[in-house]
Formats: C-alpha cells, sequence, structure tokens
C-alpha cells in the first residue's frame, strides 16, 4: 500500500486545552474581569496554542508538499446550560480564534497560498443578536427559514438573547 497524501486538510485545532481551562478551571476568574478579552487571550497564550499550532500546520505543510490547509475557525455558540455568562463564552472564543488567525499568519509567511481559515463561522445557528423575536426562529429551522445553518442555539439560549 502507499502513501497518499491529502490535497486538502480541513482542520479546527486549538481549542480543547483552553476552553477546558475556560469551563473548568482558573479561566473562570475572566468572567470577573474588566477586560475579559485580555485575560482569555493571557490563557490562551500560557496554553502555547498559537505556537502548538505553528507547529501542526508547518508539520502538515512541510511533509505533503502538494497540500493545503484549510481551518475552519471555533463557533460562536452558547450551550443551553453554562456557568458563564454568554458575553464571556464568546469573548474566549474570540481570544481563542484570533490565535488561531495569528498562527495561519506566521505559517502563511512560509507557505504562502497553501493555507487559510475561512472567513465564517460553522453554520450552528443564529448568532447573538442576529434575530429579533423568539417567536420568529423558533420551530422554523425545519422550513429552512430563521436561521442560517442546518441548527438553531438551544432553547434557553434563544430566550437569553431575547431578554438581553
Amino acid at each position: 500500500m502507499r502513501d497518499v497524501a491529502p490535497d486538502l486538510v480541513l482542520s479546527t485545532l486549538g481549542g480543547n486545552p483552553t476552553l477546558s481551562r475556560v469551563l473548568f478551571g482558573s479561566g473562570n476568574i475572566c468572567t470577573l474581569s474588566w477586560d475579559k478579552y485580555a485575560c482569555f487571550a493571557a490563557l490562551v497564550r500560557e496554553e502555547g496554542t498559537q505556537a502548538d499550532l505553528v507547529t501542526i500546520y508547518s508539520r502538515i505543510l512541510s511533509q505533503n508538499p502538494n497540500s493545503k490547509i484549510l481551518v475552519m475557525l471555533y463557533p460562536q455558540v452558547v450551550p443551553a446550560v453554562t456557568l458563564f455568562s454568554a458575553e464571556s463564552l464568546l469573548t474566549a472564543c474570540e481570544a481563542l480564534n484570533d490565535a488561531i488567525r495569528a498562527a495561519i499568519t506566521t505559517v502563511q509567511a512560509t507557505y504562502p497560498g497553501r493555507i487559510a481559515f475561512a472567513s465564517k463561522y460553522f453554520n450552528t445557528g443564529l448568532p447573538p443578536g442576529g434575530w429579533s423575536d423568539w417567536s420568529t426562529c423558533h420551530g422554523l429551522s425545519a422550513l429552512g427559514r430563521g436561521t442560517d445553518g442546518p441548527s438553531n442555539q438551544a432553547t434557553a439560549t434563544q430566550i437569553f438573547f431575547t431578554v438581553s
């Protein structure tokens, strides 16, 4: 059997260590910070996410000279049950995605035209503030209306965004 190098690598990497720390560890202090973004960005740096991603992406591209990488950013999703505010979770995700973009920019200098990130998030439903009335969104995904993708945010999350 011969080795086959992929033409395209689709990737979403880097979130587990940071998001685990945000959700279950020292990251909870960031929810109390005046500058939540700076706090979450510091956690991402401490985890070494950007450097690790540069290493992974570079290794894939150096070992597979005909391959390209398309990186999907982490979606703006707020679970129905969370210990943190929606704002805190979305800010943590923003800090993580910024580190991913920075890693891609670094790798692009060595491998121009071979790595990029998708400018849109996954189709996970309506973004925060993306709809005006819960009744216009609820249940309409089956009809192909009321959402930007195949699913909606959890009902509890939709209610939260209606109230806030």
